[in-house]
């Protein structure tokens, strides 16, 4: 695959991603980000 191509791809996804993030409040996101590390068991609350 040519470089050209590589970089519109990759520039696609980019685009993608952040119009779905947008739909999103900080709150949303942050609240959906902890709830995904809490089910890992990765996310522990500060005290």
């Amino acid at each position: 695959m040519d470089l050209d191509k590589e970089i519109l791809i990759a520039k696609r996804y980019i685009s993608d991603a952040i119009g779905r993030l947008g739909k999103y409040s900080g709150e949303e996101l942050v609240s959906q980000r902890a709830e995904k590390f809490e089910s890992m068991g990765f996310f522990m609350e500060e005290q």
